[in-house]
């Protein structure tokens, strides 16, 4: 809230002391020196804000909007240390706004004019997409005219920035543009430059090699031709071999992942099997049954170790009586003994008696 009242501020003193004003030509050098770091900082400010403002709305008038106060910056400042990154925003607000032609020329600026700096590259290759942008547009002879302009900014950029990641696919592109156009040695160079690239891919090679040959061959140069045919032969059997590995290893992988699918169904199958079977065990006239089962077994069980207590306690009464038989049958025997030796001695008993009573004299 704070900034959104500030800038209607800046906008304001901008508007009144810029570069462009009375105020400022009637300042001497001093002055302006001082004045310009807080001008400097003011339009930065204001064009940062109304390019978010546009990344918000998309609106193409926004962009203009940012793009124009890039511009003032540009304009009063030219050799300001930030220079080069304003003039990129510049740039991206052109192409964002729908303003290609212009994007090509800041992009080209910020990429070519300016020592070398963070976004250089970025914005050569920018160049060639906006570039892009501008032949799509156009029809007819325009269209073949701006054509041939763009294969230039795309060689200007490739062979500026040749480290960019797209710096050889630009290549590989403009010499296939070139040989269309019967541009034959240029196309032969500019794809000998492709191959010769450290970070050329197989598929890059492939497509620069074949350029080579089709340009050696239609300038009749056929020995060279020959070699370039043969080269690419080369590199399209590495490349095939390159690009059946994976089909090969993918190949492995869906076997394995039969293999295991098979064995998932295998598996879903016996838990089915086994959930009815579960099921099945579970009905509840069968889980009554087993209920009245088990009781009576509990029954029975009980009434088995009653009669095994009862018959151990028997088997004990009956080693008791074992034991104590043979002590009668011996008191027995002496009972016998002593009455036979009171018949010798001429004596008897009379029941109920005294032994003494009955002894006869």
């Amino acid at each position: 809230a704070f900034s959104s009242l500030l800038l209607p501020e800046k906008e304001r003193f901008v508007q009144q002391y810029n570069v462009n004003t009375a105020f400022w030509r009637q300042q001497d050098p001093a002055t302006q020196a001082e004045l310009q770091p807080v001008l400097a900082s003011h339009i930065s400010d204001i064009a940062t804000h109304y390019h978010a403002t546009a990344r918000s709305s998309k609106k193409s008038a926004d962009y203009r909007r940012a793009a124009g106060w890039y511009q003032l910056y540009l304009d009063s400042f030219p050799q300001d240390p930030k220079a080069p990154y304003i003039h990129f925003l510049l740039a991206e607000s052109r192409f964002d706004a729908g303003q290609y032609a212009q994007a090509v020329a800041d992009y080209e600026k910020t990429a070519y004019d300016y020592p070398a700096h963070a976004q250089a590259a970025d914005a050569g290759y920018a160049a060639v997409l906006a570039a892009g942008k501008v032949e799509s547009q156009l029809r007819g002879d325009a269209r073949q005219a701006w054509h041939r302009e763009s294969i230039e900014h795309s060689l200007r950029f490739a062979t500026t920035f040749p480290s960019h990641a797209q710096a050889t696919a630009v290549l590989v592109r403009s010499g296939e543009q070139l040989l269309a156009l019967g541009e034959l040695q240029r196309a032969g160079e500019v794809a000998q430059h492709a191959i010769d690239a450290d970070d050329a891919s197989p598929n890059q090679q492939q497509v620069a090699w074949t350029v080579l040959a089709h340009a050696r061959f239609d300038l009749q140069d056929y020995l060279q031709a020959e070699q370039a045919y043969q080269e690419w032969q080369v590199d399209w059997d590495t490349f095939n071999q390159q690009a059946n590995k994976p089909a090969q290893e993918a190949q492995v992988e869906r076997t394995r992942i039969n293999h295991l699918e098979e064995q998932e169904q295998q598996l879903l199958r016996r838990i089915r099997q086994n959930r009815e079977e579960s099921e099945r065990l579970h009905q509840p006239e069968l889980e009554n049954e087993i209920s009245v089962l088990e009781q009576h077994e509990s029954e029975k069980a009980a009434s088995a170790d009653q009669l095994q207590a009862a018959l151990d306690e028997t088997r004990q009464r009956l080693d008791v009586a074992q034991k104590l038989r043979p002590d009668r049958r011996h008191r027995h025997g002496a009972a016998g003994q002593r009455d036979g030796e009171c018949h010798e001695k001429g004596t008897h008993r009379v029941p109920g008696q005294p032994r003494t009573a009955r002894t006869l004299p």
